[in-house]
């Protein structure tokens, strides 16, 4: 399973960096969606077509997608990825001069990504494991071997950290 790391740039001891690990299933969903040529296309007065193209400096989206069956992460690192998405300071002024030290820097696949999280889109998106759910707090998963992989009591009711949630995270490449 690959690893994929965000790291803060200032969120550890004394204003250091602080890595954390998101799970390794979590998809990305929109990797080839994205175009970094874009063009316009119009026609002149005389009808002539005219396209305009150019090359985007930035904003490629990674949008990172877990399920109810695979990808999960903990209540209290969702708490943490919240309050990352919430902090003001880690969205630049102007992108294009931004100094990626100053970004998140996510990585996955053997490449750093620097990113600001995609508040326009809902940075963050959670929920319970309900679809697994084998009683009413009680969910069991198994490998396609038939071998259980856990075997969990979640208690929604009384919110711990450990409790695994499915979580989509959405970001924009700077």
């Amino acid at each position: 399973m690959p690893a994929i790391t965000l790291t803060h740039p200032t969120a550890g001891p004394g204003g250091t960096p602080l890595a954390v690990s998101l799970p390794g299933t979590l998809l990305w969903v929109d990797q080839y969606t994205w175009s970094q040529i874009t063009s316009v296309k119009r026609y002149a007065s005389e009808g002539a077509l005219v396209v305009d193209s150019w090359v985007k400096q930035a904003g490629r989206p990674i949008t990172l997608q877990g399920t109810q069956d695979r990808a999960w992460c903990e209540r209290g690192l969702l708490t943490t990825l919240h309050a990352w998405a919430a902090d003001a300071s880690l969205i630049p002024t102007d992108p294009n001069t931004a100094d990626p030290a100053d970004l998140l820097s996510l990585s996955m696949g053997g490449t750093a990504y620097p990113v600001i999280f995609d508040t326009e889109q809902n940075a963050l998106d959670a929920e319970p494991l309900t679809d697994l759910l084998g009683g009413p707090s009680r969910y069991t998963v198994h490998n396609d071997a038939g071998q259980l992989v856990t075997d969990v009591e979640v208690d929604y009711f009384n919110p711990q950290p450990t409790d695994p949630m499915a979580i989509t995270l959405r970001f924009v490449e700077l």
